[in-house]
């Protein structure tokens, strides 16, 4: 991906990891923003890549919502968010 980056740019690139069904590897994203920084890309650079960009394309559906989760508080464990009565925590019933 450095490589990629390095060759095109970090404008309109964005970095996926799939945490699907099959073989993935959910921090693939952390550590290609590691690999970015030792390569001498900027922490701004990483950010575009993994957060901005992605925020811009997928913001375009007018679906992206990043409003902060109510009741949450950076550092402790989130209360259950629940939509519609029914909590996004298999079996958990709010």
């Amino acid at each position: 991906m450095v490589a990629i980056l390095r060759e095109y740019g970090t404008e309109r690139m964005i970095v996926n990891s799939a945490a699907d069904w099959g073989r993935s590897d959910p921090l693939k994203t952390w550590r290609t923003g590691m690999t970015m920084l030792e390569h001498g890309f900027t922490e701004d650079d990483v950010d575009r890549v993994l957060w901005r960009n992605p925020v811009a394309f997928y913001g375009q559906s007018g679906n992206l919502v990043l409003d902060p989760v109510p009741g949450f508080v950076a550092g402790e464990a989130p209360a259950p968010a629940t939509f519609e009565g029914s909590s996004v925590l298999r079996g958990v019933r709010a």
